[in-house]
């Protein structure tokens, strides 16, 4: 985060987090990655931007076993990314992503993952065969966790 002026742009007169107006003659705290301007830096530790932080196994990487199911959903922001899989007990999973590096998504209907594996820095979703899906995450770091 770094303390910059306003940036006089008509998507930047706003707050990211609280929507509070910014004039172009005050400072505002920046995120360095997207550019995003805060007003305080209270709106800054609220706001989170798909910052993954679920607290979880004490396991130093989380494990990708078992893991099967129906990708709901892939998010890409910046350098993160969270895939949210349906098991087939409608318990959903999410796998967040930091420090992401590369996302091949190409997505089917109702394409379904049958193993989830890791390969060097990237985590691999293997879908049925003959599914013409793909989806891989090229990442430093990932967790895994449940949601209720």
């Amino acid at each position: 985060m770094t303390t910059d002026r306003v940036e006089p742009t008509p998507e930047e007169t706003h707050c990211e987090y609280c929507g509070a107006p910014l004039d172009p003659r005050e400072r505002a705290i920046w995120d360095d990655g997207q550019r995003w301007p805060y007003c305080s830096s209270a709106c800054v530790e609220r706001d989170q931007h798909f910052r993954f932080t679920a607290q979880v196994a004490s396991r130093p990487e989380p494990s990708l076993d078992g893991l099967t199911g129906l990708v709901i959903g892939v998010k890409r922001d910046g350098d993160v990314a969270v895939v949210l899989l349906e098991r087939s007990d409608d318990v959903q999973i999410v796998i967040g992503f930091e420090k992401v590096t590369h996302v091949i998504s190409l997505p089917a209907a109702h394409a379904r993952v049958v193993r989830v594996w890791r390969r060097d820095r990237s985590v691999v979703f293997e879908f049925e065969p003959r599914t013409p899906a793909r989806l891989e995450v090229r990442a430093a770091t990932y967790t895994v966790t449940e949601l209720s």
